[in-house]
């Protein structure tokens, strides 16, 4: 090796080969810092953290840029990928729309959604305690799916449709009609309000299903301020109070039973009032004689009435009603009888006092 390097040439190639080894230890440890541009035909790749003191400008046309301060501004949509975040975030032009550090999303404008879906067992809600409304301007109906919806109080300014095919409405003014049937565990009307037909006509309770209707409860009054009639059977279980507003006013009872721990006899009409004799009678003593009293008045005694008579006034003790009864429309027989205790063989002829039971 003697005749290939000399003693100062092998000091001479090791100082070399250690000045390369330490310059490229300082280029792999150290930071690069450029002064000028760098323009490439190619892809940039940079490996490590990158820092940037100035605005930077990206896009085809350079409108999408970072400022020196942070903000990044783009002239159309950004599409991110998952995005997590830990602040408030604030969005729109004037930051009114909202995302609070608890994940509640609050706007001041409006919500624009083709449809709007909540999670299961979640509800629509006011932020505090007062009214929500649908469709307050634009809305000229709501339909409501599926069948059975829960609702709370709803406002509503337009007129509301409800059902597969619309026909239980809300008016403007308030009025809910439909064409099917509404049911309920209870109807409680204001106070003072009323159930009554749409228009002119029959008012049917119990239509098809009911076998007992049941009005009021116990120690309740229930007035009827109008007609009623019945075509089957009318039990009352208490006491019946029938009067009148006024004393002119009538109560009518188209037949009556009195059951006093049995069936009893049912009474179907009562008539009374005073009839004349039409001319004396004259019965010899131990005898009976028969006279026609005639109805006075409008009330008509029947055929079909029992009669009970007794004279207006005093006659002679020889003489007492043995029977009557009914004749004709307005007419009683009666039949008098002279026991002969005393002279005399003339009745009447007198007025009575009649009583007509059917």
């Amino acid at each position: 090796m003697s005749r290939i390097f000399k003693r100062g040439d092998v000091l001479k190639t090791s100082l070399t080969v250690l000045g390369s080894l330490l310059l490229t230890a300082g280029v792999v440890g150290a930071a690069t810092t450029i002064s000028t541009n760098i323009s490439t035909g190619g892809t940039l790749t940079v490996i490590g953290a990158t820092a940037g003191y100035g605005a930077a400008t990206f896009g085809g046309t350079g409108t999408t840029t970072i400022s020196t301060a942070g903000a990044l501004t783009a002239p159309s949509a950004i599409i991110i990928g998952t995005t997590s975040g830990y602040g408030v975030a604030a969005f729109g032009a004037t930051g009114t729309t909202t995302i609070a550090t608890n994940g509640n999303a609050s706007t001041t404008a409006t919500v624009l959604a083709k449809v709007l879906q909540i999670t299961p067992g979640q509800s629509i809600d006011t932020t505090a305690a007062g009214s929500l409304s649908f469709g307050p301007t634009n809305m000229t109906s709501l339909l409501i799916t599926p069948a059975t919806t829960h609702i709370g109080a709803v406002s509503g300014y337009g007129a509301a449709a409800f059902g597969a095919t619309g026909t239980t409405t809300l008016g403007t003014d308030g009025t809910a009609s439909t064409t099917g049937t509404v049911s309920v565990p209870s109807l409680a009307v204001t106070a003072g309000g009323s159930i009554d037909a749409k228009a002119a006509g029959t008012l049917l309770i119990g239509g098809t299903n009911a076998t007992t209707i049941t009005i009021g409860q116990s120690g309740q009054r229930v007035s009827l301020a109008g007609n009623a009639t019945t075509t089957g059977t009318f039990g009352v279980t208490g006491n019946t109070i029938l009067s009148t507003a006024s004393t002119t006013g009538l109560v009518q009872v188209g037949s009556l039973q009195v059951n006093g721990g049995s069936p009893g006899t049912t009474i179907n009409g009562i008539v009374f009032g005073t009839c004349d004799m039409a001319a004396a009678a004259a019965p010899a003593a131990t005898s009976s004689a028969s006279f026609t009293c005639t109805q006075t008045g409008a009330t008509t005694v029947t055929t079909s009435h029992r009669i009970f008579i007794m004279a207006t006034s005093s006659i002679p003790v020889n003489f007492r009603i043995a029977a009557a009864s009914s004749t004709g429309a307005g007419t009683i027989g009666v039949d008098v009888v002279n026991s002969g205790i005393i002279a005399g063989t003339t009745f009447g002829p007198y007025s009575f006092n009649f009583i007509g039971i059917r």
